[in-house]
């Protein structure tokens, strides 16, 4: 992949990896009507040549050694620093224990409160359903229709002394 000098992401191509001559040529081409750019461009790619040139740096052969003891010796120079940090975590380990079942064992009968709730919800709404008359009823509905009955005088005086 060529780097395009229309867009900014030219430069971090030539600081990312190293671009063949043909890449850097067509960029110093492209980069010619822009000077501030193009200096940019030979200070990176001088740059490049001068890191090509230095040799690799040798890892020392105990480098892992030496850190792996660096380590230890800064864990054995703080405890004290991180044993303030966690007190709370010297508390016997029943005490935290009793802790975490208590939480648990008063999470669980909410939710078995929740659960019965509902059950009796739900049985309410089926007892009401079932108080409903069937479809039996509704078949001869034409004909409880056509009985109309009409309110005799009589239940009008009825209700009226019941009401006193």
């Amino acid at each position: 992949m060529n780097p395009a000098p229309d867009h900014n992401d030219w430069l971090d191509e030539v600081e990312r990896r190293r671009l063949g001559s043909e890449a850097v040529s067509a960029l110093r081409q492209q980069l010619a009507n822009r000077p501030r750019e193009a200096a940019r461009l030979e200070a990176e790619l001088a740059l490049n040549q001068l890191l090509d040139a230095q040799p690799c740096p040798r890892a020392a052969s105990n480098f892992t050694h030496r850190v792996l003891a660096e380590i230890v010796a800064q864990e054995s120079r703080s405890p004290a620093r991180s044993g303030r940090r966690l007190a709370w975590l010297r508390l016997p380990r029943f005490a935290i224990y009793a802790t975490a079942v208590a939480a648990l064992e008063g999470g669980w009968w909410q939710f078995q409160l929740h659960k019965r709730g509902q059950l009796a919800a739900t049985v309410s709404e089926v007892s009401q359903v079932a108080a409903i008359p069937g479809v039996a009823w509704l078949q001869d509905f034409e004909a409880i229709q056509s009985f109309r009955t009409e309110p005799q005088p009589g239940d009008v005086a009825l209700l009226a002394a019941l009401n006193e």
